[in-house]
């Protein structure tokens, strides 16, 4: 078996995953809305209050796993489901993701954004700053760039999205 522990993706970015081949994957999920991404870091503080004072960026370092029981017995909406060859499985802005797998297996993952990941971006971007953490990515330089191009950009929401971000 190998795990990999609760986290959500960089810069709160959708990651889409792939299933080439092998024993199937068993994912948890919970939801990225603010209530429900919230609850998973109360547990943490609640079940590792020490650990979260001594590294309160520990979320972000993708080490820590606790069984998907334990943060439904706190009120914390969890969705589980198997992934098998050939299946895709799409994590949102946000939303916290773990599990593990039943033996070797190959795929591959890629994080991507859409148009409605900006305001998502702008929150994981002050949750860094919060910590004293580097983004993955320059947000101000990702903003400053489709402000500079904003003639190319194809949607009224993608424009709307960038004037809420810089206003």
């Amino acid at each position: 078996f190998s795990t990999f522990c609760w986290h959500n993706e960089d810069n709160y970015m959708y990651s889409i995953n792939y299933h080439h081949k092998g024993a199937p994957k068993q994912w948890y999920g919970v939801p990225g809305t603010k209530h429900d991404a919230d609850g998973v870091e109360q547990v943490f503080k609640k079940f590792l209050s020490i650990k979260m004072r001594d590294v309160p960026d520990l979320l972000h370092h993708i080490t820590t796993s606790f069984s998907p029981r334990l943060l439904q017995n706190e009120g914390v909406r969890v969705c589980k489901i198997l992934q098998k060859e050939g299946e895709f499985v799409i994590t949102f802005p946000r939303a916290f993701h773990g599990g593990f797998s039943f033996g070797p297996n190959v795929g591959e993952a890629v994080n991507f954004a859409l148009q409605d990941w900006i305001p998502h971006a702008v929150a994981a971007n002050e949750r860094y700053r919060s910590f004293g953490r580097p983004s993955v990515f320059s947000h101000d330089r990702l903003v400053y760039t489709m402000a500079h191009h904003y003639k190319e950009l194809r949607t009224k929401e993608i424009c709307h999205n960038l004037i809420q971000e810089l206003t």
